[in-house]
């Protein structure tokens, strides 16, 4: 491989500390690989020497993989070398090190640590990790157990902190606060001291609150918004000079000298005194003179609009910091000190009980590995020994780094021995306590580090996607990426620079497409019901792009040629998988396109999840509204959207709960509702009586609940419903139910612990929902199957795909909301509510205020490093698609706005300012027509307004159908497509039967009865014949010599079944039976065929290139023993990425596939010049007379020498005692198949096939059968 000059320097550089900023596409893996390489090849450092941890197990494992196969391919070259036998054994070492070798995520290595030196720490050696799940109920137990100590002593300290703290109705609000505090201090280093030590920063003084972090980011906020504020004047000033209305600019000129002297004098006087200035600004009343004022009505909206901006910013900073004197502020804090000193009481008692319980099961949580190991290594024993063990310490995803990990690196480190590497524009999980500020810390101290030890370097050149795509990130990012807002600007530095040499034509334009909300808004809509509508118009939109886009070609480099873009190639990805993800889905499918929701964090967020919670959550608590419309819409109770509207009209008044069950009641008042509704007296009826009987089952399992352990009623539910029945039938029903089942398996978890009860459960799985708890979907496709993936942005880090299309982009960001109870900031500190007892009120404290704002700040920069992972995914398309309220409307604010992206609620606030100075095209979404028009920059928001009125001049092909189909007949009517096909519109007018075209003359009506009925089709066996078999029915029903006549080529008949028993026809058709649920079969057992299935899974997935070097020993001989290690290994990491499931994982037969890889087709395929492996197809092929396609899977075939050789598994039993004589009747039965797969293979991709074999598994044997 050819490197660039900055790889090179990254690879060879020794004896300093060396940061790497890799940006997107940059290759930085390969980089780390071929620098751990070289450091093994070249300067002899064994594996063990190393220490390199990465952010998650599956990176950790590619990288081992990565590694085996650098070592591998080097021993390859070295084995024909007679001269290097020492080279080759040593390089033999390191891959029997490989497994022992210190490659892992930061909790892996910390947990070695502990295992090793327990004994220091005072824990057990046989403690487990307790998963979130096991963590949310012992927390849960251990807070009511606080609760019930304090409650026992009668403690009037924590009934007075309850007072001021809880609400009326419960105590969650303090639990909360415990909890919050608990989490957020356990990315801190001796996290107890730093929270008393902030608790005790309250009771400071004026003078010393000066001197706080606290003070410095008030300072920091009020020079941003005098800044944002000028800006606002200085625009409004270039409006009115530009319109010529010069008898305003004398006003304009006071109130930007009035905004200039407060930036002068803000750093000359006092706090206090400068309040006093600001807060005596005036601001001028602007009337133009009389001959300009027509000139200034043309701006005078704008003009309004800028200055409003600029003196609101100034009036917040009045009313924030300027109320009162700073000396008010500082007591209220000081008056907050004690409230805060018992609150670390409460979290240290919690966290004492909390590890009490653990303690007791021998258990420790993920939190607990980092601190334990961090108290293990400052003991300076520890610390020497790992210091002296490792010559090199490798950290990839630096910039996703916590404090904790940052320390714990510093006591094993050297001074010239760190390799970190990351992209801060990539540090995405600041909600798993990531801070990017380690990262862009060290960045500028190593770039201005005056020590020769300290180095960074930056890879900027993208090997991922091409030109056009570069260029769009880089126009966007260059203006609302800045220091100010992000940390970091986005400079040359930054930027993406072309590594890929391909300048072909193949380069597409990336695409925005805008879909106006107000389209699908009639103003009377709740807004769950709104925000539906919105997603739906969106995902069919989404849809109609992605099946124009497939087939385009693209240039697929890793083949080096030309191909259609598939299913497979194309990723959605949203922000969040609630209320979108299976929206999406349920599009995709209306268009025909296979898709996957592959989430990690979604799996709570899935329809069926989603749906089933809200009913749980209607029978806890029947008065909230989003889950009983959720329900009411679902298959439960069946409501359609035109009902639920219609129950709404009646009354618009009171909360939607409450709205329903007067309907399910109204009795006498059937008149007055009907009128309301515009509806029928009968229909009013109707649709009463259906909310009467919801309204009645919802009782019924109300009181159920309150009986029954929780385990069986929610199967009763399951059961009662048809739920499961229900979702199992729709497409994805094989995940869907299995994502239920595992809902009860949480019941059935919870219900062991001490807590009992529905409501119970429900905070339960709430509490698991806040946390964040990764919970991705039951998975049961692999990664190689031809669908759309549907993910979030998170889940595709570190991911590419030659499609990208990014959705939701005009949904608002989910930001926490300000609480007045805690505030909590690692370099700020800690602020609770000051509560006024004597006057019975409380309030924000100053302290909050800051910290607020600040992680305001921070939660944009975050969205903004969101967004760039999202744009960076794409190889060869990228398209960008929202929604906006208003278009015209919002593109005047945009416009307003200019570059201060502080205010942005959605990525379409950062994007859509940013286009005039982009080449991203601005494509436009009328209902369910989608245009496509490349607008020139600088001409965006002129487009958007032709849009709006209706001028544009766009015509698609589908237009000019339409059109033409149109004008072809008087009667004929042309149907709306994409979404507004899908979304149907209330109030639409009932269809009427259509008369019949003809009528059939009654003399003649005998013998045109014959006529119809005695037709004969010339394809007869076509009607019966099924179109489409698999390669194995093919071989099968060939081998018995069955003709088409015969029923196993036909279509099942759908006739009903005669009961021989009664002699009566029963009028049902023959339904194939549902699996039966876990909780009724238990264990799982596999059949012979389920077996097979899971065994080419594990072939699919293992890399053959990295299993070669463990086929054998370091003396060269077959080392079985050792490939079954490696299997095994193998095996587990599929399980951990889901690929296969826990049970599946352990009826895997290593030792077969160990046999394959050490057998000669196995080592053969192993070492392949190219190697393809599950390699689906459908052919056409003429079968007496008749076309039927064949569609089948290749499980392997690869190239070897110019000649390529096609592989295929069996699984089936085989006694060995009969092994030669089967052999040959094993070979005829699957040589049909095998000369199908060979014709296939040839015909689509226009190689010969030289040679073809069997595998037989249960032999250990391949059978050449071609």
């Amino acid at each position: 491989m050819k490197w660039t000059k900055e790889q090179q320097e990254a690879i060879e550089i020794r004896n300093k500390n060396i940061l790497v900023s890799a940006a997107a596409g940059s290759g930085k893996t390969a980089v780390l690989v071929e620098r751990i390489k070289q450091l093994i090849l070249g300067d002899q450092t064994a594996l063990d020497r190393m220490l390199i941890v990465t952010f998650s197990n599956a990176a950790a494992s590619e990288m081992r993989e990565k590694i085996v196969t650098a070592i591998s391919a080097e021993l390859e070259e070295t084995s024909k070398e007679q001269s290097a036998a020492s080279k080759a054994a040593f390089l033999r070492e390191q891959l029997n090190l490989i497994h022992r070798a210190n490659i892992s995520t930061f909790h892996a290595f910390a947990m070695e640590v502990i295992r090793r030196y327990f004994y220091l720490i005072d824990i057990e050696p046989n403690f487990k990790i307790c998963d979130e799940a096991q963590k949310t109920i012992l927390q849960a137990e251990a807070m009511e157990q606080l609760f019930s100590n304090r409650f026992e002593a009668s403690s009037q300290d924590f009934l007075q902190f309850l007072n001021q703290f809880a609400s009326t109705k419960s105590d969650n609000g303090v639990k909360d606060m415990i909890y919050e505090a608990h989490s957020f201090i356990q990315s801190i280093p001796d996290s107890f001291s730093w929270l008393r030590a902030k608790a005790e920063e309250l009771c400071v003084s004026r003078e010393r609150f000066e001197e706080s972090a606290a003070f410095a980011e008030i300072r920091k906020d009020i020079k941003r918004n005098l800044t944002l504020a000028e800006g606002c004047f200085l625009r409004a000033g270039e409006l009115i000079e530009t319109q010529g209305v010069s008898s305003l600019v004398p006003k304009n000129k006071l109130e930007l000298g009035s905004i200039a002297e407060l930036c002068e004098h803000f750093e000359t006087l006092s706090f206090d005194e400068f309040g006093i200035l600001i807060s005596g600004t005036k601001f001028q009343t602007y009337t133009a003179a009389k001959a300009e004022k027509e000139s200034y009505e043309e701006i005078k909206e704008a003009v309004s609009a800028l200055r409003d901006q600029g003196k609101s910013l100034v009036k917040k900073l009045i009313s924030q910091y300027f109320a009162r004197p700073l000396e008010s502020f500082t007591e209220d804090l000081a008056k907050t000190c004690d409230d805060a000193r018992f609150l670390c009481g409460l979290v240290e008692e919690f966290d004492s009980l909390y590890k009490e319980r653990k303690r007791k099961k021998s258990l420790i949580d993920f939190n607990d590995i980092e601190h334990y190991a961090l108290a293990v290594l400052s003991r300076e024993e520890a610390a020497a020994e790992y210091r002296q063990k490792f010559d090199y310490i490798f950290i990839d995803e630096y910039q996703d780094s916590n404090i904790v990990q940052e320390t714990l690196i510093g006591k094993i480190k050297r001074d010239n021995n760190l390799f970190m590497v990351g992209d801060v524009k990539q540090s995405i999980y600041k909600f798993r306590l990531a801070e990017p500020e380690i990262f862009i810390g060290k960045y500028e101290a190593f770039k201005t580090a005056e020590n020769e030890t300290d180095i960074k370097l930056d890879l900027n050149k993208n090997f991922r996607s091409k030109k056009n795509i570069i260029a769009s990130v880089n126009d966007i990012f260059r203006q609302i990426m800045s220091k100010d807002l992000a940390g970091l600007e986005y400079d040359d530095a930054a930027a993406l620079y072309q590594g890929s040499p391909y300048d072909g034509d193949l380069n597409y334009p990336v695409d925005l497409y805008l879909v106006d909300e107000s389209q699908v808004d009639d103003g009377s809509l709740d807004e769950e019901i709104r925000e539906m509508k919105k997603a739906e118009i969106e995902a069919y939109a989404a849809a109609q792009i992605i099946s124009e886009a497939k087939g385009s070609l693209i240039y697929d480099g890793k083949k080096g040629i030309e191909r259609p873009l598939e299913n497979r190639d194309i990723v959605i990805l949203l922000r969040g998988a609630k209320g979108y993800a299976d929206i999406y889905y349920e599009a995709l499918l209306q268009e025909g396109i296979p898709s996957f929701i592959d989430t990690s964090d979604g799996y709570f967020d899935t329809m069926e999840i989603e749906v089933f919670l809200n009913l749980l959550r209607v029978i806890d608590n029947g008065k909230q509204d989003i889950p009983l419309l959720s329900i009411l819409r679902s298959p439960v109770f069946g409501f359609t959207m035109e009902e639920l509207i219609l129950i709404r009209l009646c009354n618009k008044k009171g909360a939607y709960h409450q709205v329903f069950r007067e309907f399910a009641a109204f009795g006498e008042q059937y008149e007055s509702w009907s009128e309301a509704a515009n509806v029928s007296e009968p229909e009013a009826l109707s649709l009463a009586k259906k909310c009467k009987e919801a309204v009645d089952r919802i009782k019924s399992w109300k009181q159920q609940a309150t009986f029954m352990p929780l385990e069986d009623f929610l199967w009763m539910l399951i059961r009662e419903t048809g739920y499961y029945e229900y979702i199992g039938g729709i497409p994805g029903g094989g995940q869907r139910q299995a994502n239920l089942r595992a809902l009860v398996d949480k019941a059935v978890q919870f219900q062991s612990s001490q807590i009992k009860g529905l409501f119970s459960f429900i905070n339960y799985i709430e509490a698991i929902r806040k946390r964040k708890v990764p919970m991705g979907q039951v998975k049961l496709l692999g990664e190689n199957d031809d669908v759309v993936r549907i993910m979030t942005i998170h889940k595709s880090k570190g991911l590419e795909f030659p499609m990208v299309l990014t959705g939701g982009l005009g949904k608002r960001f989910n930001r926490d909301s300000d609480t007045y109870q805690i505030s909590l900031h690692k370099d700020i500190g800690l602020g609770l509510r000051y509560v006024d007892k004597e006057n019975s009120c409380y309030k924000k404290t100053i302290i909050q205020t800051v910290i607020d704002q600040r992680k305001r700040r921070e939660s944009l920069a975050e969205e903004l490093r969101i967004l760039y992972v999202a744009f960076t995914r794409a190889m060869d398309k990228l398209v960008l698609l929202g929604t906006v309220k208003d278009l015209e409307t919002a593109m005047d604010a945009y416009d307003l706005k200019g570059t201060d992206f502080s205010g942005a609620r959605s990525y379409l606030d950062f994007l859509v300012p940013a286009l005039p100075q982009s080449k991203i095209n601005l494509c436009t979404m009328n209902r369910g027509d989608i245009s496509l028009k490349k607008v020139e920059s600088g001409q965006q928001k002129e487009a958007i307004r032709k849009w709006i009125l209706g001028e544009r001049e766009i015509v698609n092909d589908q237009t000019v159908k339409e059109e033409s189909a149109s004008q072809s007949g008087d009667d004929k009517k042309i149907n709306q497509s994409g979404a507004e096909e899908k979304i149907s519109q209330f109030g639409a007018e009932k269809k009427t039967k259509q008369p019949m075209a003809g009528e059939i003359n009654r003399q003649n009506i005998a013998e045109e009865i014959n006529r119809r009925f005695g037709f004969v089709y010339v394809h007869k066996n076509a009607l019966t014949l099924k179109s489409k078999f698999t390669v194995s029915e093919i071989s099968r029903l060939s081998m018995s010599g069955k003709g088409l006549e015969h029923e196993e080529w036909k279509i099942a008949s759908l006739e009903p079944k005669e009961l021989e028993t009664t002699g009566r026809r029963r009028n049902t058709f023959s339904v194939p039976a549902l699996e039966t649920p876990k909780f009724i079969r238990g264990t799982k057992r596999f059949t012979a065929a389920e077996r097979g299935t899971i065994l080419h899974k594990v072939m699919e997935h293992l890399d053959f290139h990295g299993m070669s070097p463990y086929a054998h020993s370091s003396a060269g001989k077959v080392d079985l023993q050792g490939m079954e290690a490696a299997v095994q290994t193998k095996v587990r990491e599929l399980v951990s990425k889901e690929i296969l499931m826990e049970e599946e994982g352990k009826v895997v037969s290593v030792s077969q596939i160990a046999s394959f890889f050490c057998s000669e087709i196995g080592l053969r395929a192993a070492k392949a010049d190219k190697l393809y492996k599950e390699e689906s197809f459908n052919v056409i092929k003429e079968i007496s007379g008749e076309k039927i396609i064949i569609q089948g899977t290749i499980d392997c075939y690869f190239e070897e020498d110019g000649k390529y050789i096609l592989l295929d598994y069996k699984s089936n039993y085989i006694r060995r005692d009969e092994e030669e004589t089967d052999l040959d009747q094993v070979r005829e039965t699957y040589r049909t198949q095998i000369e199908l797969y060979k014709e296939a293979l040839e015909k689509i991709r226009g190689i010969k096939v030289h040679e073809a074999y069997l595998y037989l598994f249960s032999l250990g044997r391949e059978l050449r059968v071609l």
